[in-house]
């Protein structure tokens, strides 16, 4: 095989930027899945909100002295003649960080997982390409509504410890009001016929609109709710910790507890969670039970409530079982209050008529 010079890869890069930029995306991703450990860290929020307003403050100073084309003298001057760079790395801290977020609300068995994470994962790719990011106010103010919607979108229910649906409006409403402020203070200290309504607001206006969509339509993720574990097990017991008990038939290490769950008339089907709550967060979750009929459709035999309460960084547990199970297919959904799936576990139940004695393997958690 011919070997390639570092000369020719330099060149096939600069021929397609897009790849490199993928390519730091995902070392940036990487990187912040494991040191962005809590969405109700105080001093990430600061970051955070520090961010998005530094964001607003610099569109609005890169849109003045983009019309005037003149610089204040000094460290400020020098500071501003960079500004490109700083929005572009401003919007790379708070995308990768609302991805993670995202990321880590998201059932993989969900709508979110397979709409809305491409969808974030394409924003992300276009912040890092530069003819996106030379169309001007168009795109950076879109980008930046979506910021801060993301932004009070977990913040909110941190502040008022529970997920609702008004939460989420009053988010995009904020947001719509500080981009109609920031359209105010850029038309009344720069006088530029480009910064216009149509746009300056109506993009953001438009985000928006798509975000309330995804969001109604059961897209967007439960931020900043996470299920960290969820798995079927034949006995739950609380000694000093938690331990479960399960058979497994056969060499199945990829299943959580006991999917393929052997059942003896007088065993409960016990489902057994871990879900992240943020501090000072009380709210309802729900267990839905769905078995499987003749015709292959999921039928909902149970719903039931239970109290989700903050319990540190290991997270809140809890249980629920099912007696009266018969053979079949059984999926176990996890919901928020506002009805957003947080996961899913899907279980197949074969009764076991053998009367031996059994040996259960134990799961600490």
């Amino acid at each position: 095989m011919e070997q390639r010079s570092y000369a020719y890869w330099q060149a096939w890069l600069k021929q397609r930027p897009w790849v490199l930029a993928l390519g730091f995306f995902f070392l940036g991703f990487c990187s912040d899945l494991l040191l962005l450990r809590s969405i109700d860290s105080v001093p990430m929020l600061i970051q955070q909100g520090s961010y998005v307003v530094l964001l607003a403050v610099l569109i609005l100073c890169d849109h003045h002295y983009g019309v005037t084309k003149t610089l204040p003298a000094g460290w400020v001057g020098r500071i501003l003649a960079r500004r490109d760079w700083v929005i572009h790395f401003l919007f790379g801290g708070l995308f990768n960080a609302f991805f993670v977020f995202y990321f880590r609300s998201s059932a993989i068995s969900s709508l979110s997982f397979f709409v809305f994470i491409p969808l974030l994962v394409l924003v992300l790719a276009l912040n890092e390409l530069s003819m996106f990011r030379n169309l001007g106010p168009v795109m950076r103010v879109a980008l930046w509504s979506f910021t801060c919607t993301s932004f009070w979108g977990y913040l909110l229910p941190l502040l008022f410890g529970f997920l609702s649906a008004w939460l989420f409006v009053l988010a995009v409403f904020l947001t719509i009001l500080f981009v109609l402020g920031m359209w105010y203070l850029a038309v009344h200290f720069t006088d530029d016929s480009k910064w216009n309504f149509w746009k300056a607001v109506a993009p953001s206006i438009g985000t928006q609109v798509l975000l309330l969509t995804l969001y109604f339509s059961g897209f967007v993720p439960p931020v900043p709710l996470s299920l960290k574990w969820i798995g079927a097990y034949h006995e739950v017991r609380k000694p000093d910790g938690t331990e479960l008990l399960y058979i497994r038939d056969g060499f199945r290490f990829w299943e959580k507890g006991a999917q393929t769950f052997l059942a003896r008339p007088q065993d409960k089907l016990n489902v057994w969670m871990r879900v992240f709550a943020p501090r000072r967060f009380k709210d309802d979750i729900y267990v839905a039970w769905k078995h499987k009929d003749e015709q292959g459709q999921w039928v909902q035999t149970d719903h039931i409530q239970l109290k989700l309460r903050h319990s540190g960084q290991t997270g809140w547990t809890g249980h629920t079982h099912k007696v009266n199970w018969l053979p079949g297919a059984w999926k176990v959904e996890v919901l928020t209050a506002d009805t957003r799936l947080l996961g899913s576990i899907e279980i197949n139940v074969h009764a076991d008529d053998s009367t031996h004695p059994r040996e259960f393997s134990l799961d600490k958690r």
